[in-house]
């Protein structure tokens, strides 16, 4: 990243965390972006994709359901039961 590029005010990490395992499915133009950043920064996939979602549930559910929609974004695999 260019220092032009660079976030403003990134969200303070907190030191101990109690972390989960996911698994999601990406694009591979995704997928290679994501791994070109982490090489490049020297930092981990699983970093970049929390700083990512963190940013991005700073917006209200709404707002994150009404860009999706707009994107096309579909369920790709049967919803899981028991709600979120």
């Amino acid at each position: 990243m260019t220092s032009e590029n660079r976030i403003e005010n990134p969200p303070v990490r907190r030191k101990k965390m109690d972390l989960r395992t996911v698994s999601h499915t990406l694009t591979p133009t995704v997928a290679e972006t994501l791994r070109t950043i982490a090489f490049t920064e020297r930092v981990s996939e699983s970093a970049i994709v929390e700083f990512a979602l963190e940013k991005l549930f700073e917006h209200s559910r709404e707002r994150i359901a009404r860009d999706l929609k707009a994107w096309g974004a579909t369920a790709r695999r049967r919803a899981p039961s028991g709600g979120p």
